[in-house]
């Protein structure tokens, strides 16, 4: 893993190429201010370029505040948006929190149902499997969805499609 001095090297010799009244300092590639040598242990940190529980490997500095800011909010919604597609390709044990909203045969919101949603992969196909959660949901939707996901008949309609 490289170090602060060592990325703040790398990425100050390739800025002083292009912008030469930036020689011995960092450009931080999220808001672009630059940083000089003396501010890497009080303004720098290094950054995943990709996150690292989406298997990223690749480092780069960023300012302290860039950083924590990408790491709350841009790289929590790449984990998430990965999840959900692991969950889908039925490749492994991969599930998503989902949140589903029932419907009664007139259309009218019954209320929300809380679900992991998954897929298998059978006999060539990839199924998909969604695992209702009673915690957390309405009462009467559960009870609704339920049905139709058993096969019986819906307490109280059917969901539009």
């Amino acid at each position: 893993m490289p170090t602060l001095s060592t990325l703040f090297d790398t990425f100050s010799d390739n800025l002083a190429l292009y912008k030469k009244n930036c020689t011995g300092h960092f450009m931080c590639p999220l808001c672009l201010r630059t940083f000089p040598r003396d501010r890497i242990r009080t303004d720098l940190s290094k950054a995943h370029i990709i996150p690292k529980r989406l298997g990223g490997r690749l480092w780069t500095l960023a300012c302290k505040k860039c950083n924590s800011k990408v790491g709350t909010e841009i790289e929590s919604c790449e984990a998430e948006r990965a999840k959900f597609s692991w969950a889908l390709s039925g490749d492994g044990n991969e599930t998503t929190r989902v949140r589903v909203t029932a419907r009664n045969q007139q259309g009218d919101v019954v209320g929300p149902v809380q679900a992991d949603l998954g897929a298998r992969r059978a006999d060539g196909d990839r199924r998909l499997q969604l695992y209702l959660k009673p915690k957390g949901s309405n009462p009467k939707a559960l009870a609704l969805l339920n049905s139709l996901v058993s096969g019986g008949p819906p307490a109280s309609g059917t969901p539009r499609t």
